[in-house]
C-alpha cells in the first residue's frame, strides 16, 4: 500500500500535462458523438490537460478515450470532489499508457 501512495505522489509530480497547443473546441471538433457527460468530462480534463489530447496515438488521448468510456459513467465534475478525482484518475491513466500498461506483468486490477 505504502509503495502505490509512493507512486501516486511521484506521479502527480513526474507526469507533466502537455504543454497548450490546441483550445478545447478543437478537441471536442476532433471527438464526435459526444454524449452531454462525455461533453462535460472532456470540458474539465481540457481546463488542465493542454496539448493534442485527442490523439488517439499518446498517452494523453488514450487516457482520455478511457475517461469517456462507459468505466467511468459515474464520474462527472459537478459531484463533491468531481475535478479532483478526474484530475488524479486521468494523470493515473496518462502515466499507465505512458508506461505501456497494457503489457505489464501484475496490472493490480487496472
Amino acid at each position: 500500500l505504502a509503495c502505490v501512495v509512493a507512486l501516486v505522489a511521484a506521479v502527480s509530480v513526474i507526469v507533466p500535462v502537455a504543454v497548450v497547443t490546441q483550445t478545447n473546441k478543437s478537441t471536442k471538433k476532433k471527438l464526435q458523438n459526444l454524449s452531454k457527460r462525455q461533453s462535460l468530462i472532456v470540458d474539465d480534463i481540457t481546463s488542465f490537460a493542454k496539448g493534442n489530447i485527442s490523439n488517439p496515438d499518446i498517452p494523453h488521448g488514450q487516457a482520455l478515450k478511457w475517461m469517456l468510456g462507459p468505466e467511468n459513467a459515474q464520474m462527472y465534475s459537478g459531484m463533491e470532489g468531481g475535478l479532483d478525482l478526474m484530475k488524479e484518475r486521468f494523470t493515473m491513466a496518462v502515466f499507465y499508457y505512458a508506461t505501456g500498461g497494457e503489457n505489464w506483468h501484475t496490472k493490480g486490477n487496472f
